[in-house]
């Protein structure tokens, strides 16, 4: 029994196939944070002798709102963002850092061809339905591509983790006689309202939230925290035991949901190959 799950129920196994490039799609208030934590991790690889590429990706520029908030400084107002980050970072830990800077729409057929290409961890850093769609609908056609997706609100968030492979109710049955999974559920899966469009927003993007006080200062931090964690995890080759983590800084509280039979039934798709795709 884990205290933290509070369940009997075995866990089934999810081991990521070696990841060789990474993409963080929106730098800004987490994606900033998790581009630098990305970074350090690929500097201790490269160090080892493993070699993995980074991406970073947003279209948009270094306000002054953004400065102290987000993972920016005085002297970056002006500059796009990931070009930003990408020169910081590259010079700090001498890694090469690829930047995108067009809006993601724009880019959803390179996102493709990329996860295509390689093997593929891509991190949703968006605080629309709009970018995640996109992002959804890209992977659509890729086989061994991961989406780790990154949100939050004032003072809570949550990280969830997915494959492009769809999970299915064939592939959960074997996978529970085997104790062992080749997919989980994508975000847009377990939070259909996440890709949402109809669903419009309160208004202000992250930025102006945060000024406004209706976003903490630490929660993008604490995000992606968490989601380095989960990044980590999957560069060691770590199996896999959880798919969604929610944190609450308030309360500081955080609950995970676990790869068991009975929670992955929920999400589990139609035994097709569109199974996992974005409604």
């Amino acid at each position: 029994m884990n205290v933290n799950n509070l369940t009997f129920e075995k866990r089934l196994e999810f081991t990521p196939p070696r990841i060789g490039r990474i993409v963080v799609i929106g730098c800004g208030g987490t994606g900033g944070y998790m581009a630098q934590t990305v970074s350090r991790l690929l500097y201790h690889y490269k160090r080892h002798g493993r070699e993995i590429g980074l991406t970073l990706a947003d279209f948009d520029a270094v306000e002054d709102k953004n400065v102290g908030r987000q993972n920016f400084c005085a002297a970056e107002l002006g500059v796009n963002k990931a070009e930003a980050l990408a020169r910081r970072f590259s010079r700090a830990y001498g890694i090469e850092i690829e930047v995108i800077s067009e809006m993601l729409a724009q880019k959803s057929r390179w996102l493709s061809r990329a996860a295509r290409e390689n093997i593929t961890l891509v991190i949703g850093a968006v605080d629309n339905a709009y970018a995640r769609k996109a992002i959804a609908e890209s992977l659509s056609c890729c086989e061994r591509t991961s989406w780790l997706d990154c949100g939050n609100e004032r003072d809570c968030g949550q990280v969830l983790l997915g494959t492009s492979a769809p999970l299915t109710k064939k592939m959960l049955r074997l996978g529970q006689s085997l104790g062992a999974l080749a997919a989980l559920p994508l975000p847009s899966r377990v939070h259909p309202e996440l890709v949402d469009t109809r669903i419009k927003k309160k208004g202000v993007s992250c930025a102006q939230a945060a000024t406004a006080d209706a976003q903490g200062i630490i929660i993008n931090q604490a995000v992606a925290s968490v989601a380095g964690q989960y990044v980590y995890e999957l560069l060691e080759g770590f199996a896999i035991d959880k798919f969604a983590t929610y944190i609450s800084l308030r309360p500081g509280s955080a609950k995970s949901l676990y790869t068991t039979t009975t929670e992955l039934a929920k999400y589990a798709g139609r035994d097709t190959a569109n199974a996992n795709a974005a409604a």
